[in-house]
C-alpha cells in the first residue's frame, strides 16, 4: 500500500495500532528527535532502525531490532544551501536492513514484547510532567549561565 498526502492524527495512529502491522521501520540519516519513531514505539510497536542521534534520547538499544550503520559526509550534491557539506550523516547498511527485516519478521512476537516493555518505559518517563521538568531545568541552566557572564 501506498499513502500519500496528509494524515489526521487518528489515521497514523491508526496505523501504529493496525494488527497487520508489525514493526515501524526507519533508516532516517539524521532524524532529530523523531517523533513518528516515538509515537509507533509509545504504541507499542516493534521499532527497526539505527541506534542514532535523536531515538537515542527515547528507544532502549535493547528493546529495538538495530541496524548497522556508518556514518558518512553529507557532501556538496547532498548539501543543497541547507546542510554543511563537511558535516555527517548516518548511511544505513543495505545488507544490514534486510538482516533487521528478517530477523524482525521471523522473530515478531519476541520484539513484541520487547516493545511493550519500551512502551511502559516511554509512558512512564516522558509524560507532560517530566518533560515539563526537564525543559524547565534547561532553561533556567541557561539563564543562570546568561546572569553569571552578564556579571563579569
Amino acid at each position: 500500500y501506498l499513502l500519500h498526502g496528509n494524515l489526521r492524527e487518528s489515521q497514523i495512529r491508526g496505523l501504529y495500532e493496525n494488527s497487520n502491522i508489525n514493526s515501524y521501520v526507519s533508516t532516517s540519516r539524521g532524524e532529530g528527535f523523531g517523533l513518528p519513531l516515538f509515537e509507533a514505539a509509545q504504541s507499542g510497536l516493534p521499532v527497526v532502525t539505527p541506534y542514532w542521534s535523536g531515538v537515542c534520547d527515547f528507544l532502549s538499544k535493547e528493546n529495538i531490532t538495530e541496524i548497522e550503520y556508518d556514518m558518512v559526509q553529507v557532501g556538496e550534491d547532498n548539501a543543497q544551501n541547507m546542510m554543511n557539506p563537511e558535516s555527517s550523516w548516518c548511511e544505513a547498511s543495505v545488507e544490514s536492513i534486510k538482516s533487521a527485516l528478517r530477523e524482525a519478521y521471523v522473530n515478531a512476537g519476541d520484539k513484541l514484547v520487547l516493545a511493550r516493555e519500551q512502551s511502559e518505559s516511554i509512558k512512564n518517563n516522558f509524560t507532560e510532567q517530566n518533560v515539563n521538568k526537564l525543559y524547565n531545568s534547561i532553561v533556567n541552566e541557561f539563564l543562570k549561565k546568561g546572569e553569571q557572564n552578564e556579571a563579569k
